[in-house]
């Protein structure tokens, strides 16, 4: 379940980046780099079963640009990848967002599931 939660965000995280990419070699290469990392964060985030506790639908977006985030946006703006915190902070928030995208489908499914055990 994990792998694929995590194959199913990556994959919309990639389209996000490729409709966003100039097509250039640069781009290319930091697209490839935020995948990398975005793969990192998300082994680091993602749990075995999705926790129900909170509506994904009513969750708030993190403001990554926040100081509390600084070690999230630090790899993203060291070793020269030319991004910079404010790019960082919206490449965050589009791997948050295709997360939450894959909590809402699991939240109405679960919710479904319920209503038809319940009838």
């Amino acid at each position: 379940m994990r792998e694929k939660r995590k194959q199913s965000c990556l994959l919309l995280l990639f389209r996000s980046l490729h409709q966003q990419s100039v097509r250039s070699t640069a781009s290319s290469t930091r697209a490839t780099t935020l995948l990398v990392f975005a793969h990192s964060f998300l082994d680091a985030t993602l749990d075995d079963m999705p926790n129900f506790a909170q509506n994904p639908h009513e969750a708030p977006p993190p403001d990554y640009g926040l100081e509390c985030f600084l070690p999230a946006r630090q790899p993203l703006v060291v070793n020269d990848f030319l991004i910079s915190h404010e790019e960082a902070a919206q490449r965050l928030l589009a791997i948050w967002q295709a997360q939450n995208a894959l909590d809402r489908q699991e939240w109405d499914a679960h919710l479904e599931a319920d209503v038809q055990a319940a009838q």
